[in-house]
């Protein structure tokens, strides 16, 4: 509870043809996450990648739903808004949207842990060269770390915190 998640990565962006020839993009992020419990966490981030001279820039904000935080591997599910900005010379598109992904997070030390997300998006445009709907997508795994929160959970007293107590 009241943990920070700082996460990076990289992978791919799967763009809709509408907005881009090129239709698949090497990608990074790059996210904020502050946990409320080991349930929720609010998220703030952004995805950008770059192919054929076009700069895309992903920011977004959500809901980060963890099946429990404490456990060493846990699928999680993410909502939230965001949108795609698409630059290059002479060219700019911003379209506004929301999105949906999951993904599963282990831990690989007591403050480390690799995460793996697939995500989707759905944006608007108000350019009459694209539809008024186009959906997005992405692909990540990079890494999480965690800091602060409180004392770590020891439920039946006996001084060793849960994830490393052998007791029943």
């Amino acid at each position: 509870e009241g943990s920070i998640e700082f996460s990076f990565g990289a992978g791919v962006m799967a763009l809709d043809k509408q907005l881009s020839a090129d239709r698949i993009a090497p990608a990074g992020f790059a996210r904020v996450t502050y946990n409320l419990n080991e349930h929720l966490g609010l998220s703030v981030g952004s995805g950008f990648g770059s192919k054929s001279s076009v700069t895309y820039i992903q920011p977004f904000a959500g809901l980060v739903w963890t099946a429990n935080l404490n456990q060493k591997m846990s699928p999680f599910l993410t909502v939230g808004g965001g949108g795609t900005m698409a630059r290059a010379t002479g060219f700019r598109r911003t379209g506004p949207g929301a999105f949906g992904g999951a993904g599963i997070r282990s831990m690989i030390g007591e403050n480390l842990a690799v995460r793996a997300e697939g995500r989707i998006q759905y944006e608007s445009y108000s350019e009459p060269a694209i539809p008024t709907a186009v959906f997005n997508g992405a692909a990540t795994v990079g890494l999480s770390y965690f800091t602060g929160g409180g004392p770590p959970r020891d439920t039946d007293g006996d001084g060793v915190p849960d994830k490393h107590d052998r007791c029943a």
